[in-house]
């Protein structure tokens, strides 16, 4: 083998592995750069006072104060089991259980 071939061997093997490289970092970028969704209130603690400006400006002095003191309407503080039956097809044996013990659920 000449000196050329090797010297052009050398070459496209150095342009693949650079490539490759290119492409893999491109890939790892994609990937780091998606952005993920979660749904809020499931961080294993009960969701408290919704405190969105817009709510805040439409509530009344009353209902500012119930949610302050952590009483919510309709709730009295206390957790309220969702009966639907369609809800208690979905859920699991753990969830079950901790809303049959009157618990705010954090198992899905």
């Amino acid at each position: 083998m000449n000196l050329r071939k090797k010297s052009t061997g050398a070459g496209i093997a150095a342009l693949l592995l650079a490539a490759g490289a290119l492409g893999g970092s491109l890939l790892n970028a994609g990937a780091a750069s998606t952005t993920t969704t979660t749904t809020p209130g499931r961080s294993g603690a009960p969701a408290g006072p919704n405190t969105n400006p817009a709510h805040e400006a439409a509530e009344s002095p009353s209902h500012a104060a119930a949610e302050a003191s952590g009483k919510f309407p309709g709730h009295d503080g206390k957790f309220t089991p969702n009966t639907d039956p369609a809800h208690e097809k979905a859920e699991s044996a753990a969830h079950a259980a901790q809303e049959a013990a009157g618990q705010f659920p954090t198992a899905p």
